[in-house]
């Protein structure tokens, strides 16, 4: 299946009141915009394009991705501009369509992504877009619909009129557009209240011209964005269950699974036991028949089969050989490798070091 994405990474992320760009803010121990290029690339794009702005332009060092072309919004003028800044970067891939999403959305996944660039072949649209249903939720533009249930616009919400906003159908913000639909990107016009120019609005022009749109629904969570500190939160909330349930799913038992942090590069091995208030994270691969008590961090690590890590144990970037047991009340320091002879009492002067 052919086709470019555009990662929109440019917003100023001002409601997080910090010093670094929003989508380097970490989850699980990954960037916001990690998680994004990550689905993305699983579908193996033909151009990958990251448009960011000229306050983030550290968002470069931190994604270390080859395959990932950047480009720089200037001015912060909206998400229309921000797709008109990357169109250049698309004109050689004229019969592609183009996949555009968030990169402040780390809940997408590659099979939503799929699913919607299939329902947009198999139509023929000119462009395609994900949607939801949630009454919980403000900040999204409203999906409007004529009386045949054809879509015609997106209305953001700050601009809805009070029979919009009783609208339960939202907008996620991914779309699927056939390379012809961007030249629509010259005729969309600046909003005067936010002086910004809405990609969304390509949607009413298209259809007014008679093109083929389409919504299709989506789960909520997949297109929840992150714009505070409380949502990030709850971001990391939905992320840790789902990696807590995959590893559940394989084998490994869980005493309180909301007691437990387990990060996305984790590996945990069959008939393992996690106790409550540990931490899993980095590049750590924990084997079978473990078993990891309460207050446990372990970070970056190798844990061997049969390994017992007793209760308020610290192990960093280190190796356990199988059948040992750590703890309790131990750290064990970079670099140590930790064999089951070793003895508790004699563990600090006996670690060998890498």
């Amino acid at each position: 299946m052919k086709f470019c994405a555009v990662i929109l990474a440019a917003g100023r992320g001002k409601r997080m009141k910090s010093l670094k760009p929003k989508v380097l803010h970490e989850v699980s121990g990954k960037p916001v915009l990690q998680y994004s290029i990550d689905a993305v690339k699983a579908l193996n794009p033909q151009k990958l394009i990251i448009v960011i702005s000229n306050e983030a332009q550290e968002i470069r060092k931190h994604i270390n991705n080859k395959t990932v072309f950047f480009v720089t919004q200037r001015k912060l003028l909206g998400t229309g501009n921000a797709l008109a800044v990357a169109k250049n970067v698309l004109k050689e891939y004229s019969d592609t369509t183009i996949v555009v999403l968030n990169g402040d959305s780390p809940l997408i996944t590659a099979k939503t992504l799929k699913s919607l660039l299939q329902k947009h072949k198999r139509n023929n649209n000119a462009l395609s877009f994900l949607s939801f249903i949630d009454d919980s939720v403000s900040g999204y533009g409203r999906v409007l619909r004529n009386s045949n249930s054809k879509v015609m616009s997106i209305v953001e919400e700050k601009h809805a009129t009070f029979k919009d906003r009783g609208v339960k159908e939202l907008n996620g913000g991914v779309y699927a557009i056939e390379h012809n639909i961007l030249r629509d990107l010259n005729k969309l016009r600046k909003h005067i209240s936010s002086g910004e120019y809405y990609l969304t609005d390509i949607v009413e022009i298209a259809s007014k011209r008679g093109e083929k749109v389409n919504a299709y629904s989506c789960p909520p969570e997949e297109v929840r964005g992150i714009n505070t500190r409380a949502e990030l939160y709850q971001v990391s909330k939905i992320l840790n269950n789902r990696f807590i349930s995959h590893w559940m799913k394989k084998g490994v038992t869980f005493i309180a699974p909301e007691a437990s942090i387990v990060h996305h590069s984790v590996s945990i091995g069959k008939d393992t036991i996690i106790y409550p208030n540990t931490c899993l994270e980095g590049n750590t691969t924990i084997g079978k028949n473990c078993i990891i008590y309460p207050g446990v961090r372990i970070s970056n690590s190798i844990i061997g089969n049969g390994v017992l890590v007793k209760d308020c144990s610290i192990i960093e970037d280190s190796r356990i050989k199988e059948t040992s047991t750590v703890g309790p009340f131990t750290q064990v320091r970079a670099n140590s490798i930790v064999d089951r002879n070793v003895e508790n009492r004699e563990f600090s002067r006996a670690s060998k070091r890498l």
